[in-house]
């Protein structure tokens, strides 16, 4: 528990410091470089190790002419943004059939769209959090990763501690339903705190921040429990060894993965 906590907080630290501090170029090269590794751990998914390979190498390739893109027309990160929320609400949808009819021989994806899945999940991310400090700054930024943050920390400890109706016992039996939601309530509570407390916000813009704060905990779950199945399909307990006691960054990273473009999305209708 407490290396847990230990590289949790340097993980923070880090993070606090790259959004608040870090110029540009270095702030989305830092992302980049994250999202890079966890598309290396992605591919643990599948069978054929050597798709790592052109997982980094497709990756960044495609991401030099998306950044320039993305520069040249911003909402082009939306675009991004807008499809990983369809293909997060579907992952839900699956979820939930999941949890009703589990079969135990459920199939491996395919190489090929295990690599590209990995690819738009990632990049999505990279876009929401590209278009996020480009169009509101910093401050936002960093209140957008705090929230989503506060809604993994307090599912956790509310689960451990409250934790009695298991949320997803055939694909991840140490979620509760208790710990969900705990960490969707605390969402919205952070949010409250950070808008008054740090933010001018008009009340039609606290409407959005608190539906975005609601909406971003929710698909937290969702990105979860999908890479938590995926794990468990080709069992394996973490996606990699790199961060003390959280497994991979894939691991670190999951809920973020949905919750970044859905915040950005309703984010982005508060004007």
């Amino acid at each position: 528990m407490l290396t847990r906590l230990a590289t949790g907080a340097a993980l923070a630290a880090v993070a606090a410091a790259l959004t608040l501090w870090a110029p540009k170029w270095l702030f989305d090269a830092a992302v980049f470089f994250i999202l890079l590794v966890a598309l290396w751990e992605w591919n643990r998914f599948k069978p054929l190790r050597i798709v790592r390979l052109g997982a980094g190498a497709l990756m960044i390739i495609s991401a030099l002419p998306l950044v320039r893109f993305a520069q040249e027309i911003p909402n082009a990160a939306m675009t991004f943004c807008y499809l990983a929320v369809i293909f997060w609400a579907y992952q839900g949808d699956k979820l939930f059939n999941y949890w009703r009819h589990v079969d135990p021989a459920t199939r491996l994806y395919s190489c090929a769209l295990a690599l590209g899945q990995g690819w738009f999940v990632l990049m999505a991310a990279w876009s929401a959090l590209f278009w996020m400090r480009m169009r509101h700054g910093e401050l936002i930024t960093l209140s957008m990763l705090a929230i989503i943050c506060s809604a993994d920390i307090f599912a956790y400890a509310a689960g451990r501690r409250f934790g009695k109706y298991k949320l997803a016992p055939t694909i991840s039996p140490g979620k509760t339903i208790e710990g969900a939601l705990a960490g969707i309530f605390a969402a919205v509570v952070v949010a409250v705190f950070i808008a008054v407390n740090f933010l001018q916000l008009s009340r039609a813009q606290l409407f959005f921040w608190g539906g975005a704060a609601f909406a971003a905990a929710v698909f937290s779950v969702i990105g979860d429990l999908h890479i938590s199945r995926m794990k468990r399909q080709v069992k394996i307990k973490n996606t990699g060894r790199l961060l003390p006691g959280h497994g991979g960054v894939l691991d670190r990273i999951d809920g973020l993965l949905a919750a970044a473009p859905v915040f950005a999305v309703i984010w982005q209708w508060a004007g």
